[in-house]
């Protein structure tokens, strides 16, 4: 019997294809454009195709290869080409109010579900993507042992709901300051759907386990167990108290590796690490390698352990000028390497991997790797803001943008979230929002000089003198009145605002002795330069640290967090940003991206970055 060979579909032809209504998306292929409530928006030619490759199926699972016979006629393309036009679409979706979602079938292909039409009952994945779960800490009781195997507890639920793939999950960053009295904050800071919360107490031995699941909208709870057992015991509850968050929220759990034991010192030693880790400074860093160390020596199979070690290392050596960092480098890869080894599915992982690498000429294979990270967990906050960022160092600004933004709602109380979202705004052109945003962080982290110095820079930008003369009256505490940054920051705004010739002499030369100084002094430099229009002078600074391969004494220069460049290699944000324009338009500019390889990143992976548009 002959088998029944499936009719190929043939290729999208915008012109040919009907209009059709996605969830409560208006889209006309013919016409290149899509609208929702009542703004219309124009798509690339090929993401349109894809849009249409995928809707046409009716939530069926389309291949990489039929995406690529019917939008790209059959030509072979990289794998970057298609990833960008599914995180355009993706982006696009969030834009209207999840109109529809796009899944990612692990080496299989894609598939698009829409929306439930308005008074529909939702499905379980449809009601996933407008779920935000917030785990808040467990508290302790009977003593310091309890308090950390209540922040053990926590932490394992917590990881276990951000590995599911489909469920929104504030970051522990966020949700673990609310503890004790502040709990009852916790509802109107994160905006959770549902919220979990509970106690450990511990009493001669035993372990009693106490969790609920609270509906947050409607300050119900929706279910509550108690457990008890002994110490060695307590985190077998955590898989239990998972499972029936998600079984009530409707939420498939994705199968994962049954983890061997973890006794209950090594957990409180686990979660003291993550804690560690949350706090900027090289002396954190070292403390979460420290008790990773002993985790991984008293657990060796623990997984999630191996890929924090993997992290916490990779944090260390950025403290390290670039000529000391690659003995840092070879230990943290070999660590997450090791986590992968033990459970291939630990996207987190591939997050350390790819931000291990010196880009430049590397793109390619950068991104590849938080393509696999984000396709295992998509809802990870610390691999969500690692891609966000390379987005914004490739020229991608609006991706990167709708990124931060979904971030925002994981993980709302971030210092640099806030800051990299008001820059990604600014950059936008979205110039209100973005210093609503700034000053919001500044309300929230005054202390934090990357919130001072970011709040200094945008307000200059919109021309707020007065806004950015308080600012330099009182610095945060790690910066004195008389720091010569905060004098250059002033010869800068008196240029800038009265534009004298002997000031903006001044301000030029100060600048250019200061990019002498390393590499991240250089990036501030072309960021003062331009916004002086000492457009030839910027380029010419840009120009020697990004193609010239500035000597070594020119990479000692730490940012504001005190680390330095990875591999030396300046950070290519500054090449991108709204400040920067003037630079983009010169000769010289595209020297520098085909040198560093960006120019042949676009090309291969079929992207035209935000500016170029």
């Amino acid at each position: 019997m002959n088998e029944r060979v499936p009719t190929p579909s043939p290729p999208v032809q915008l012109a040919l294809e009907p209009d059709f209504s996605l969830g409560g998306l208006a889209v006309r292929p013919s016409r290149g454009e899509v609208e929702a409530d009542g703004r219309v928006e124009r798509l690339e030619p090929r993401v349109m195709q894809v849009l249409v490759a995928l809707a046409s199926r009716q939530a069926s699972t389309v291949s990489r290869d039929e995406l690529t016979a019917r939008c790209w006629g059959g030509v072979v393309v990289s794998d970057d080409a298609i990833n960008r036009a599914i995180s355009l679409l993706r982006a696009l979706a969030a834009r209207a109010d999840g109109a529809f979602r796009i899944e990612t079938r692990s080496r299989i292909g894609y598939r698009l579900l829409p929306s439930p039409p308005l008074g529909a009952a939702p499905s379980a994945e449809a009601g996933a993507r407008r779920l935000l779960v917030a785990v808040l800490p467990f508290d302790g009781d009977g003593g310091p042992g309890a308090a950390g195997l209540a922040e053990g507890v926590s932490e394992a639920i917590l990881s276990k709901l951000v590995r599911n793939g489909g469920l929104a999950v504030a970051a522990r960053h966020s949700s673990f300051q609310f503890r004790g009295a502040r709990k009852a904050e916790a509802a109107a800071a994160l905006k959770p759907s549902h919220m979990v919360d509970g106690s450990v107490r511990v009493r001669d031995g035993v372990v009693r386990v106490n969790a609920y699941l609270v509906d947050a909208e409607r300050d119900v709870v929706l279910w509550s167990e108690e457990s008890e057992g002994p110490a060695s015991q307590v985190f077998a509850a955590q898989a239990r108290i998972a499972e029936r968050v998600a079984n009530t929220l409707q939420v498939r759990l994705r199968r994962q590796r049954a983890p061997d034991a973890v006794d209950a010192a090594a957990f409180e030693l686990y979660a003291r690490a993550l804690h560690s880790l949350e706090q900027p400074g090289r002396e954190s860093a070292e403390q979460a390698v420290a008790y990773l160390n002993q985790v991984v020596a008293a657990a060796p199979n623990f997984a999630a352990a191996w890929a924090s070690l993997a992290e916490a290392q990779r944090l260390r050596m950025l403290y390290f000028p670039p000529l000391r960092q690659a003995a840092g480098r070879a230990e943290s890869k070999a660590s997450a390497e090791r986590a992968l080894e033990i459970d291939p599915g630990l996207g987190q992982a591939y997050g350390a991997l790819a931000s291990l690498i010196p880009r430049f000429g590397r793109w390619r294979e950068v991104e590849a790797l938080f393509e696999r990270g984000l396709a295992l967990t998509p809802e990870s906050p610390a691999l969500r803001q690692l891609h966000a960022q390379f987005l914004l160092a490739v020229g991608r600004t609006a991706e990167g943008l709708e990124s931060l933004l979904a971030l925002q709602r994981l993980n709302p109380l971030s210092a640099s979230v806030a800051v990299e979202l008001a820059a990604a705004l600014a950059d936008a052109g979205r110039a209100r929002e973005a210093l609503a945003q700034i000053d919001r962080a500044y309300a929230l982290w005054p202390a934090i000089m990357l919130v001072w110095s970011e709040r200094i820079r945008l307000h200059l930008l919109a021309g707020h003198d007065d806004v950015v003369e308080e600012m330099l009256a009182a610095p945060p505490p790690s910066v004195g009145r008389g720091d010569e940054n905060v004098a250059r920051r002033r010869l800068h705004l008196k240029a800038r605002r009265d534009r004298r010739p002997e000031d903006l002499a001044a301000a030029r030369q100060n600048f250019l002795d200061f990019a002498q100084i390393g590499i991240v002094p250089a990036v501030v430099a072309i960021h003062a330069l331009t916004t002086l229009d000492e457009t030839g002078p910027a380029l010419a600074v840009a120009d020697e640290i990004f193609r010239l391969d500035a000597p070594q004494s020119r990479r000692t220069g730490v940012n504001m967090m005190g680390t330095y460049a990875l591999g030396g290699q300046p950070d290519t944000t500054v090449l991108f940003r709204c400040d920067t324009a003037s630079i983009r338009w010169l000769d010289g500019f595209q020297a520098i991206v085909e040198h560093i390889g960006l120019a042949d990143y676009w090309q291969d992976a079929g992207i035209i970055p935000d500016f170029a548009r």
